[in-house]
């Protein structure tokens, strides 16, 4: 497996998550002395639980917990499926596979000429639809850079009353989003592939989890 040196150092006595057991809290230098990859999984959980679900879960307001789940989709993308090593980015591609795992009978599917017609009829600029584009494409397009870069919805609507996940509407070239729904689904995948991570040593994600926690510790 390749070796990865942490991006940025961080020192023993710095803080990896709460308190765990002491009063101190649990350090970088505790975690560094774990002795197998099961503990460390548990103990990266820990910290993804204190630092990130526990903030998030509560967050009542529709934009807010949208961006913020994309945030989570975007961190397990490299967790699960990798990251850029030479720039610390992450792929973008690995953030659309968690979206799919989401809901894969939606965002899976291939663009219908519909969609792409009356999409591309509201846009004012160059259409960034690809012909190999899934609508899952459209959902990272539109909600994740879109929303977290420059405060516009590309053909995604928020609407925290919807009955599901999202809404594909064809006929309007726009997909309509429920943020509750979509951490929900996030949270379910979350716990689901942390626990076969730490419990099932022959899970496909546990190379790529060994490498993504060598990025920073």
């Amino acid at each position: 497996m390749t070796q990865i040196k942490p991006f940025f150092y961080n020192p023993d006595g710095r803080i990896f998550h709460g308190v765990w057991g002491v009063d101190r809290g649990f350090t970088y230098g505790d975690f560094r002395n774990l002795k197998t990859d099961d503990e460390k999984f548990i103990h990266f959980k820990e910290r993804l639980d204190g630092l990130y679900i526990n903030g998030v879960k509560d967050i009542t307001h529709p934009f807010s917990k949208a961006v913020m789940t994309c945030i989570g989709c975007d961190v397990l993308g490299q967790v699960f499926f990798g990251f850029d090593s030479s720039k610390n980015h992450s792929i973008t591609e690995n953030t659309i596979k968690i979206f799919e795992e989401l809901d894969p009978t939606n965002l899976r599917r291939g663009i219908e000429l519909e969609f792409r017609n009356n999409y591309e009829g509201r846009l004012n600029i160059r259409s960034p639809l690809k012909p190999t584009w899934h609508y899952s494409h459209v959902f990272n397009h539109g909600l994740r850079n879109s929303y977290i870069h420059s405060f516009r919805p590309f053909g995604i609507i928020l609407n925290d009353t919807l009955n599901s996940f999202i809404e594909i509407k064809n006929e309007e070239g726009c997909i309509v989003v429920n943020p509750d729904k979509f951490w929900e689904a996030f949270y379910v995948f979350y716990q689901t592939k942390f626990d076969e991570l730490i419990n099932d040593h022959s899970s496909p994600y546990r190379i790529s989890a060994k490498i993504y926690l060598e990025s920073f510790v």
